[in-house]
């Protein structure tokens, strides 16, 4: 699988880390980082990202992390960050910039991987895989 992040200067440049970016990335996608294919990482500002969840979601607000899968062969697809977001969340739960967008990078991952947080059950699934999943990078 071929990962590749866009956009990066979006991201303060303490927190700009493209090799830890990708390999929390290629843990998330566990086997399917074998397969033939393309996931990007596109860092967003909040202007960005709002425009994007209102034009694709319909939703009229900046959002943390959206995931696009690729409906074509190779597989993949898009993981967006918004580093404005991320910056509020690291804040309100007391860790690192770096931290929240790695956490963020796995999340969008884990969606197009098919995991959901739509329903209690799943979610609780899905953030346990996550939590796991960053112990790995520490």
């Amino acid at each position: 699988m071929k990962i590749s992040v866009f956009k990066v200067s979006q991201a303060p440049a303490h927190v700009r880390k493209t090799a830890q970016f990708r390999r929390a990335a290629k843990l998330a996608l566990g086997r399917d980082g074998k397969k033939e294919g393309s996931l990007n990482i596109i860092f967003m500002n909040s202007k960005e990202m709002r425009a994007l969840n209102k034009k694709f979601l319909n939703h009229d607000y900046d959002t943390d992390v959206i995931s696009f899968p690729y409906d074509e062969k190779p597989v993949f697809g898009d993981v967006f960050v918004s580093v404005a977001q991320a910056k509020r969340q690291a804040a309100e739960v007391g860790h690192s910039l770096l931290k929240e967008i790695l956490t963020l990078i796995i999340h969008g991952v884990l969606h197009l991987r098919g995991y959901r947080d739509d329903k209690p059950a799943l979610k609780k699934k899905m953030f346990k895989e996550q939590d796991r999943l960053l112990l790995l990078l520490e």
